[in-house]
């Protein structure tokens, strides 16, 4: 039963995903999919895009936002963290109900759309003003706008209080930023304010450093090249459930980092390495792979992939920076 749920699944991410695909198509400077792990369940990134403005947003595309577990988030966001990028999630429904379109839900402190509103946003076509927190609905609103705006009317915090069923705490919170109003509080202050009050919600922005997780390493060369990078002033993430296993970025020197593990075959580091070089095109790190096995490290010129030993990287990583 757990296999049939799992591929049915896993057919409908697929299907999410050729609806994503085809949102962006055409309204993005560019973008790649990946299919590493080969299984969606997981994967922590499913698409890597830049906006027309040059921002760099990494998706995790899936039906049933329920089957998004907080190890792929936490993930998700201390990549993006490590590469100054945003972290979004697509789904098209959540427990078998299916999310609204043209506003953003959030799971894990990351936001969630679905690829109906993705598309009118790559495109221009739609603005977010509406998030679901919780079991709430609410709406951002510019706090200095609302209260120039009450002061020009004459209106005290307690008249606006009592005409939108607050209380006078709750609209002085609204007025410093601390909080925002749920749905049916925000179309009061609108009525009385105008709609110039209202601040989209922009749902590609950068991952603060400050909400990334750190994921600790499994080998002892992941660990080295992480303290060398973290030593030299890079910002770091390592992962799990993507094709890049170590990230860094320091001053616009973005570098990534794909690691044999174990027994990994020969196939699998080769698809890896096929990812993770859509992956850095899109979000222009420099690419490497990393093999501390001389018959692997052979193989794989075979096959003209560039791949170095541990201590190879550290010295490649001191000639960036100098170079930088």
């Amino acid at each position: 039963m757990a296999v049939e749920w799992m591929l049915m699944e896993s057919k409908s991410s697929t299907e999410t995903l050729y609806k994503v695909i085809g949102a962006i198509y055409g309204n993005v400077k560019d973008f790649t999919v990946l299919d590493y792990p080969r299984s969606p369940s997981r994967r922590s990134i499913d698409v890597g895009l830049k906006l027309k403005d040059g921002r760099l947003t990494l998706l995790k595309v899936v039906d049933d936002l329920n089957y998004v577990s907080k190890a792929e988030i936490e993930e998700l966001k201390s990549i993006a963290s490590a590469m100054n990028a945003g972290a979004l999630i697509v789904a098209s429904r959540v427990g078998g109900k299916e999310l609204l379109d043209d506003m953003a839900y959030e799971k894990h402190g990351i936001k969630v759309i679905t690829p109906e509103t993705l598309r009118g946003l790559v495109s221009g076509k739609v603005s977010i003003y509406v998030y679901q927190s919780g079991e709430t609905f609410k709406v951002k609103v510019n706090s200095e706008i609302l209260r120039r705006k009450r002061l020009k009317l004459g209106l005290s915090l307690g008249n606006v209080a009592h005409a939108i069923g607050a209380s006078r705490r709750t609209v002085y919170e609204y007025e410093r930023g601390s909080i925002e109003p749920a749905l049916d509080k925000a179309q009061k202050l609108v009525e009385m304010f105008g709609e110039d009050i209202l601040v989209s919600i922009d749902v590609f922005k950068r991952v603060k450093h400050s909400e990334a997780m750190r994921i600790k390493p499994d080998l002892d060369c992941e660990n080295i090249i992480l303290k060398t990078l973290s030593q030299t002033g890079f910002r770091v993430a390592h992962a799990k459930k993507t094709t890049f296993d170590i990230v860094g970025n320091r001053g616009g020197v973005k570098i990534s980092l794909v690691i044999r593990h174990g027994r990994e075959s020969i196939d699998s580091i080769i698809n890896k390495y096929i990812n993770s070089k859509r992956l850095s095109r899109v979000a222009e790190t420099k690419n490497y792979t990393v093999i501390d096995d001389n018959d692997i490290l052979r193989l794989l010129k075979k096959e003209d992939i560039e791949a170095y030993t541990t201590r190879e990287i550290i010295d490649i990583i001191k000639r960036e920076l100098k170079e930088s």
